[in-house]
């Protein structure tokens, strides 16, 4: 497994200053060429995935979470989500107890939902993993606040 990329402002070694701007420089240049810039839905998805995925893009445009290379996992979690949406149907249809036994439509719909869970995760859209994503910005201290504090 591959390790997970670390931002160069949370790097725990010691770095000199210079080195870290380096290394800041060059992901913001990865980043770049990584770009939300034109993502298209996956061929394997039918009009209404499609559709599904245009709007999941379109929100995480503005989080600016997601790559060029992220569509496929995108592709997989729409149709899990879809698939989810199904059972969720049969379910409502059926009930959750059939001939006195829970209905299996639950086992499935628990499998589905941590299979969509991983897909989150790796696309960040859960606020824990989407933390990884900010830019830490120093905390300017302003003067005069501080002085009102004091007194």
């Amino acid at each position: 497994m591959a390790k997970s990329m670390v931002r160069a402002e949370h790097k725990k070694r010691r770095i000199s200053k210079n080195e870290r701007e380096e290394l800041t420089e060059k992901e913001n240049q990865f980043n770049e060429k990584l770009k939300f810039i034109d993502i298209k839905p996956p061929k394997y998805l039918n009009n209404e995935e499609k559709k599904i995925f245009r709007k999941y893009t379109k929100k995480m445009k503005d989080l600016n979470i997601l790559s060029i290379l992220d569509d496929d996992i995108l592709g997989h979690y729409v149709i899990f989500s879809k698939i989810f949406n199904e059972l969720r149907e049969q379910l409502d249809k059926e009930g959750y107890v059939i001939s006195g036994k829970i209905n299996p439509v639950l086992g499935e719909m628990r499998q589905v939902s941590k299979t969509m869970a991983s897909f989150q995760v790796k696309l960040g859209l859960n606020p824990t993993d989407r933390i990884r994503f900010i830019k830490n910005e120093p905390i300017i201290n302003d003067e005069l606040e501080e002085f009102i504090n004091e007194v």
